[in-house]
Parts: C-alpha cells; sequence; structure tokens
C-alpha cells in the first residue's frame, strides 16, 4: 500500500530557469553534492510554481550536451532513467532516451530521487559536448512554446517518505494489459471469421435444388 499519494500540476518554472547554469561537471560524492548544494544556497531563491521547495540538483539536459546546476523541485525518477533538467520547462525529470539501470556500475534502481543522482555516475559519462547549443535553445523554445503547460504526476516534496517497495509501476502493468487484449481480439476475429464462414456454407447448401443434382445415366445400365 502506498504510503502518499500527491499529485502536483508541473508548470513552466521561471524560479528554476533563472537558477540553471551551464557547469563543465557535475560532484560524485555525497559530500561535494551536499558543498555544492549549500554554495548554489537554493532556500534564497523566490519560489513562484508551487508550494513545492527548489533544491539544488547537477544533472545532464535531456540532449545529453550539457549538465546544469539547478535549483529545482525534486521528483522521483521511473523506469532506470537518468535524471535531466529540461531548459524549456524549467523542470527536472527523467529522460527517456536512458537507461541507468543497464549501467555495469552504479546501476541505479527503477526508481529513484533526483537529488541521488551523483549516486548514478554512468548518466553523466553519456554527455557528449558536441551538439551545437544553439540547437539546444531552439528545441527547448519550441518544447516551451507547445508542451511547458502539460501536467506532471512526479512530483514529490523532497521530504516525502514513499515506501519503494509497495508502490506500484504502472508500467507492468500496462503491458501485460495490452498483450492480453491484443491477444484476445485475435480470438475474437478468429472466431468470428470461422462462424461467418460456416454459416455462408450452411446457407449454400439449403439453397441448392434437386435440378442442380446431377442425374444418373439409367441407360448406361
Amino acid at each position: 500500500m502506498i504510503k502518499e499519494s500527491v499529485v502536483y500540476l508541473c508548470i513552466c518554472c521561471d524560479s528554476a530557469k533563472s537558477s540553471a547554469v551551464s557547469v563543465e561537471a557535475c560532484p560524485g560524492t555525497e559530500t561535494e553534492w551536499n558543498n555544492a548544494a549549500q554554495k548554489k544556497n537554493c532556500s534564497s531563491i523566490p519560489q513562484n510554481c508551487s508550494s513545492i521547495p527548489l533544491v539544488y540538483h547537477c544533472v545532464p539536459n535531456h540532449f545529453l550536451n550539457a549538465t546544469y546546476e539547478v535549483c529545482a523541485a525534486a521528483k522521483f525518477i521511473f523506469n532506470g532513467r537518468c535524471t535531466e533538467y529540461n531548459v524549456g520547462g524549467g523542470v527536472v525529470q527523467g529522460n527517456f532516451l536512458t537507461n541507468c539501470r543497464d549501467f555495469n556500475e552504479s546501476a541505479c534502481p527503477s526508481r529513484y530521487k533526483s537529488t541521488e543522482t551523483f549516486q548514478y555516475q554512468g548518466c553523466y559519462q553519456l554527455v557528449v559536448r558536441t551538439l551545437d547549443q544553439s540547437t539546444t535553445q531552439r528545441f527547448s523554445l519550441f518544447f516551451e512554446k507547445n508542451y511547458s503547460s502539460l501536467p506532471s504526476t512526479s512530483t514529490l516534496p523532497p521530504s516525502t517518505d514513499v515506501n519503494y517497495k509497495d508502490e506500484i509501476d504502472v508500467t507492468w502493468i500496462a503491458v501485460p494489459v495490452t498483450i492480453t487484449v491484443v491477444i484476445l481480439a485475435v480470438l475474437a476475429t478468429s472466431l468470428i471469421a470461422i462462424f461467418v464462414k460456416r454459416r455462408r456454407r450452411k446457407q449454400n447448401q439449403e439453397n441448392e435444388t434437386p435440378d442442380s443434382i446431377p442425374m444418373k445415366d439409367y441407360q448406361n445400365e
């Protein structure tokens, strides 16, 4: 049973966006992370998005060509994705292009807090600083214009105590349900086809007349 179920609307957060700074590297240990968080001092930034406090993050961007220090609302990252900072939306979230569960070293669990990203250094090793920054900005502006009003249901206060073992990963429910529905649909279609074929055959037999039955050639007997 889930202890708490908290749902917040995630809007484009100007406070987070104003705090975002591109950096060459991110902390690799908890001590380094805490020191960087103290220096960033996210608690001093006015929060204009919601009642959720902004906390320190240092994560790659969506295109994996830069890393950002940013004060943003903490989230639970699901399905073993690396955490990203979405420049256009001003939020941290899972990067669906990645899968940190497959890392040989320091693989991530299927669910973890975005503020624990420093534990999964493989996510930072995916960053390749080759994509032109103007391209990143164009994509970010496109996202902000078209998708920034979409709701998000995974933003949680950092202090929320969630029992990971008792949470239900909707992915593992949706996949078997979808497969079952497809199988049932195929079976139903097959049964209908067989029924229609048999019914037509029966109707053809009933419509046959005696004139259509060939006569025996009695003259040759």
